[in-house]
């Protein structure tokens, strides 16, 4: 009986040490799972950053005394650039265009849209660092957006909107003749990320900019 029941303490003996064991190895397997994930998601966030550091950031300020409207403008402006702009910017009278330049480029800030007023009419510059171009529009008309929201009977709007950039359309500008209509094309699509058909979601594509080129009055029209 002594014999037997050392036999029996010995065979649980070795699967105690057996069952330690396997133990032991589900531990190390997990931990070193966990630690792949988390190198994963390290390399996935530096990528992400790198991604986003290599698409185009826009400033919109105003310059000189403004009304109001011309700065609901420029927050409708700042809406339109997002999420890849300072939408909070604080402007100070003794900051200048340069500062702004200067600063940006550092940021990493490519473009920047400047609204100034007069009593003739309201001015739209739209510049590309740090060696241009310079466009220069007059503004004849504009629609602020918490204005087209109170006639729409369902308004939608929603933080969700402005999380991803907006999907652009340009329609008018196929004139090869014409080579400022080819570089207002060229510079308009270069200020928002570039779009790939194969990986894009379509369920992010939240936001639409039409940008129109009537020919007849040499005019262009921008809808958000």
């Amino acid at each position: 009986m002594k014999l037997k029941r050392g036999k029996k303490q010995r065979k649980s003996g070795a699967q105690n040490r057996g069952n330690v064991d396997a133990q032991s190895q589900k531990d190390a397997l997990y931990h070193q799972e966990k630690f792949v994930k988390k190198i994963q998601k390290q390399k996935f966030h530096e990528n992400k950053e790198k991604e986003l550091a290599r698409q185009p950031h826009c400033l919109v300020i105003h310059r000189g005394d403004v009304g109001k409207y011309v700065k609901g403008l420029e927050s409708d402006l700042r809406n339109l650039v997002e999420p890849n702009t300072a939408k909070n910017l604080k402007i100070l009278k003794r900051n200048n265009i340069k500062d702004f330049i200067v600063n940006g480029a550092v940021l990493g800030v490519t473009n920047m849209m400047v609204l100034t007023s007069s009593d003739a009419s309201l001015q739209l510059r739209m510049m590309r660092f740090s060696q241009g171009p310079t466009l220069s529009f007059k503004v004849k008309q504009y629609s602020l957006a918490r204005h087209v929201v109170n006639c729409q009977k369902r308004p939608v709007a929603t933080d969700k909107l402005f999380k991803s950039s907006p999907l652009v359309v340009m329609n008018g500008f196929g004139d090869g003749s014409k080579k400022h209509l080819s570089l207002v094309q060229t510079f308009i699509q270069n200020m928002f990320p570039s779009i790939n058909v194969d990986t894009i979601q379509l369920g992010n594509l939240k936001r639409c900019l039409i940008v129109s080129y009537d020919e007849e009055t040499d005019e262009i029209q921008m809808r958000h």
